[in-house]
C-alpha cells in the first residue's frame, strides 16, 4: 500500500462529543465493503481500519461513520461511484426486509392509494441504517420532499464552501422508490447541514403524468 495511504489509514477516526450515542445500522457497513469491493478493492485494508466487517456486531459507532466516508470523500469521483452503489445496495437489502404483505400491496394498490405505504418504504429504508433518523416526507406537485433529521453524515460542524455530505441517502431512496409505480427518475440532495442549513432535504421527481 502506498505510504500516503498508510498514514491516511494510521489516522484515528473522528469523534466530536455530541456522537457519544450514535450508532448506525450493520447494513450500512456491509453494502459499503460491498461497494469498495466493486469500485476500489485496493481501499478495502484501510477501511478495516474503521470496520470489521467479519466481526458478528449489529451495530457500529458514528465516529467509524465519520472517519470512513471523510477518508473516500478525499477522491471525489470515487466516493460519489461508491456511496451511489453503497446506497443503491442497501435498498435492495431494505427493501427486501420489508414485510411480504407489503410488498404485495405495493404492487396491488392503485397509485392515489400507494402513496402511504411509499412513505413507510422510505422510513423504513432509512431505519435500517440508523435506528434515531427521523424523516418527512409530502407530495408537492410533480416532486416528493424528504428531509432527514438527525443525518450520519453530519455529525461534525459545516465548513465554509462544503460539499453535500448525503448522498447515501439519495441513492437509498433512490433505490427504495424504483421498486414502486410511482416512476420516480431521480432524487437529488437539495439542502445539507454540512453545508450550513438547516435540514438535510431530497427532491424526488416524478414522471409528470403521475403528478396528483
Amino acid at each position: 500500500m502506498p505510504d500516503r495511504l498508510l498514514s491516511m489509514a494510521r489516522s484515528p477516526p473522528i469523534t466530536m462529543p455530541a456522537t457519544a450515542d450514535i450508532q448506525v445500522e450493520r447494513l450500512f457497513v456491509t453494502s459499503l465493503q460491498r461497494a469498495l469491493e466493486e469500485h476500489a478493492p485496493e481501499e478495502l485494508e484501510v477501511f478495516s481500519r474503521w470496520f470489521d466487517p467479519s466481526a458478528r456486531r449489529t451495530r457500529f459507532h458514528v465516529a467509524a461513520v465519520i472517519g470512513a466516508v471523510g477518508y473516500l470523500r478525499r477522491n471525489p469521483s470515487l466516493y460519489f461511484k461508491v456511496i451511489d452503489t453503497a446506497g443503491r445496495t442497501a435498498s435492495e437489502r431494505a427493501y427486501g426486509d420489508f414485510s411480504q404483505i407489503e410488498r404485495r400491496l405495493l404492487e396491488a394498490l392503485p397509485k392515489f392509494g400507494r402513496e402511504r405505504l411509499v412513505k413507510h418504504l422510505l422510513h423504513s429504508g432509512l431505519r435500517s441504517i440508523h435506528k434515531d433518523a427521523q424523516l418527512s416526507v409530502r407530495r408537492e406537485g410533480e416532486k416528493l420532499l424528504l428531509t432527514v433529521t438527525n443525518s450520519l453524515f453530519c455529525h461534525t460542524p459545516a465548513e465554509d464552501g462544503g460539499q453535500k455530505r448525503c448522498h447515501f441517502y439519495a441513492a437509498l431512496f433512490a433505490g427504495l422508490l424504483e421498486k414502486t409505480d410511482l416512476q420516480c427518475y431521480s432524487v437529488t440532495e437539495s439542502s445539507c447541514r454540512g453545508q450550513g442549513s438547516d435540514t438535510c432535504s431530497f427532491e424526488a421527481l416524478l414522471e409528470r403524468h403521475q403528478a396528483a
